[in-house]
């Protein structure tokens, strides 16, 4: 859902606070820190490092005009 939401409103509104929003709608709450030593920490890292990315496609590319795949390929 905060996928979804941030590319019906990149343009208004930021990624923290659609985060935010989404985790009080009930959804995972993607910007709570987790300790290094847990197992899970390069996995959440990774799920940080998407959704900015995905945000940024989102605001470089609001007519969704170019698809993820080639974006980030462009990209990387």
């Amino acid at each position: 859902m905060v996928m979804y939401d941030m590319m019906r409103n990149h343009k208004k509104v930021s990624a923290e606070d659609i985060i935010q929003r989404q985790a009080l709608l009930g959804g995972l709450d993607l910007l709570i820190p987790i300790n290094q030593n847990d197992w899970r920490a390069p996995y959440f890292l990774e799920r940080e490092q998407f959704v900015a990315k995905f945000y940024l496609y989102c605001q470089e590319n609001p007519d969704f005009k170019i698809n993820w795949s080639d974006w980030i390929s462009e990209k990387e």
